[in-house]
């Protein structure tokens, strides 16, 4: 099975909330919110993606990552930029993963980037991902 980008159904919904997914800010927990929350997941793999918020101005945009029960913290840049080939381009500028994930690095920028894939078939693929940072342990 592969990642598909889906609003989380009404069926879902508890299990949505029982992840603990922080908000953008890191402070709250983030709450199921019905016919608003999309997710992007992989069943099979227990990997999933879910944008948080932030793109306020030059703000970064927050995700989370979930995979292996660690969350994975990114930001990318809130504005896209155009490639030559007409697409466009969403910065990955950061990447914060706890320890245990942490040892699996690769693997885990591989499932991101995955991810991030299926999101943009969701557009029409027209956006593409690229990772421009270094992974960062969590403090």
């Amino acid at each position: 099975m592969a990642f598909v980008w889906e609003r989380v159904s009404d069926e879902e919904k508890d299990f949505y909330n029982s992840l603990g997914i922080r908000d953008w800010s890191g402070k709250r927990t983030r709450s199921f919110i019905p016919k608003y929350t999309d997710w992007c997941i992989d069943r099979e793999r227990n990997a999933i993606l879910i944008e948080l918020g932030g793109g306020r101005d030059s703000d970064p945009i927050f995700w989370a990552f979930l995979c292996n029960n660690s969350e994975i913290r990114i930001e990318t840049a809130s504005k896209l930029t155009k490639t030559a080939n007409n697409k466009m381009l969403r910065e990955i500028s950061k990447i914060v993963m706890p320890k245990n994930s942490f040892k699996q690095k690769d693997e885990m920028i591989s499932l991101i980037l995955e991810a991030f894939s299926a999101l943009s078939e969701s557009s029409g693929g027209m956006l593409i991902t690229e990772i421009h940072c270094v992974p960062e342990l969590e403090d």
